[in-house]
Parts: structure tokens; C-alpha cells; sequence
């Protein structure tokens, strides 16, 4: 069976930091296509912004692959105050119920953030720990290879290990509640580490239509970059 989707966000607001779980499907199959997002966020800077978000995924048997690009800019009283944008390239392959192998390679410049260019490739391995009807509970370890051009500093390459989990709860056939959390650290450099989760729960209006409310705070601590972040959502998402 192959399936194609796509999606557009539109979003308010801007957060520091990035952080993404990759588990081989999610719990009804489906994925999340279109997010319109007014958000609140304490960070670097607090403006108003224009995000642009679109995902295709194609699923062939126990191959996933999933395509991502983004772009994110706001001024702020005529100083830019976000201007990144990002795509990276995912493939799932499910092992079986339980293990999945997943492989994402993601490029990202954001000229806010110290970094002229950041580039990253991870394998990784997926295990579904629950998964009942009503409670969901994933985990994932990666091993990630990257390279980061600092500003007015030379190219530097970097191997870090990344753990995380996903729990869901079907509390209501229309009613959800997600909670994730990712911790990458520097394998040469454990000063340098990354920390994100998130909470949140969805309301399905219809078989396209779902509301969410969300709160993700991102913690980076690698050299030029020091930040935490908090962002409080509320989404509108809309799955064709």
C-alpha cells in the first residue's frame, strides 16, 4: 500500500532548539499533516511569525519515508529576530510488531543561533514497550553523527548518543494524551547535551480534523549556544 500526505503550518511566535522522536508509526497509523499554531514562547527573542511547515510521507509495506522542510522568519521593531529554516529525509523499516530501524538525515541553518550551518545522520532503533489499545509506550536509542560550522570558527564534526520515549494514552475515542522526551549528549564533549519534552493532548473534531494543546520546553547547552526555551500551543491539524 502506498500513502502520500502533505501538510502546511501556520505559527505565532518563535522557540529555540529543535527536538524530534522518530518511532516507526504512531498510534492509529494516520500522521498529522497541516498544524495552525498560536504559540507562546519565552526564549531568545518574543515576536510574531510566519512558519512554514510541510511533510510527505509514503508508506510501501514496512518502508516508511517521510520528507520535512521548514522555514521560520519574524522581525521584531525592524531587527530580525528568527531566520532558519531546515529539511531533513527520514526512512522507518518495521522489523516487526516490536523493532523498527530508522535512519534520518537532517541539514539546518539558522543564522540566530551562533551556527552557519548545522548537518546531522542518525541511525537508530525503535521498541514498542506497550501497545494496547488504550496505552502506547515507545522507545528509541540513536547514535548520531554530526557536523557544525560555528560562526567565524572552523567546521567541527561530532558523535553523540540520543535516548527517548513517546507515551499515549487514549483516554476518549475522540481524546489523547502525548508525552515525549529526548536527551542527546556529546559523546567527546558530555558538557554538550540537548534536552526536550513535551506534553500535550489532542481532541478529534472529525476523521480530518483534530485540536491540540501542547507545552514542549527545549534545554541547549553547546557552545555558542545556551538557551531553554518554553512554548505553550494551541494547534488546529488537519490530516488528507
Amino acid at each position: 500500500m502506498i500513502r502520500t500526505v502533505a501538510g502546511l503550518a501556520l505559527a505565532m511566535s518563535v522557540c529555540a532548539g529543535d527536538g524530534c522522536l522518530n518511532v516507526s508509526g504512531n498510534n492509529n497509523g494516520s500522521i498529522p499533516l497541516a498544524e495552525f499554531l498560536p504559540i507562546n514562547t519565552k526564549g531568545y527573542c518574543e515576536t510574531v511569525v510566519l512558519a512554514f511547515d510541510k511533510k510527505v510521507a509514503t508508506v510501501i509495506d514496512n518502508h516508511i519515508v517521510n520528507l520535512r522542510a521548514d522555514a521560520y522568519r519574524s522581525v521584531k521593531s525592524g531587527t530580525m529576530s528568527k531566520d532558519k529554516w531546515s529539511v531533513e529525509l527520514n526512512y522507518d523499516y518495521k522489523v516487526n510488531g516490536i523493532y523498527s530501524l530508522n535512519n534520518l538525515t537532517r541539514y539546518k541553518e539558522d543564522r540566530l543561533s551562533g551556527f552557519d550551518y548545522q548537518f546531522f545522520m542518525k541511525p537508530g532503533i525503535g521498541v514498542k514497550v506497550i501497545d494496547r489499545e488504550k496505552y502506547k509506550f515507545d522507545v528509541q536509542a540513536d547514535l548520531v553523527y554530526g557536523q557544525d560550522k560555528p560562526a567565524l570558527l572552523p567546521i567541527r564534526d561530532s558523535l553523540s548518543s540520543k535516548v527517548g520515549a513517546i507515551y499515549q494514552w487514549q483516554i476518549e475515542d475522540d481524546l489523547r494524551l502525548i508525552e515525549e522526551s529526548t536527551f542527546r549528549f556529546n559523546l567527546e564533549e558530555r558538557q554538550n547535551y540537548f534536552i526536550y519534552t513535551k506534553v500535550g493532548i489532542e481532541n478529534r473534531v472529525n476523521r480530518h480534523v483534530s485540536m491540540g494543546i501542547n507545552y514542549k520546553i527545549n534545554f541547549l547547552n553547546m557552545f555558542p549556544s545556551l538557551n531553554s526555551d518554553r512554548t505553550f500551543l494551541v494547534s488546529l491539524i488537519i490530516a488528507y
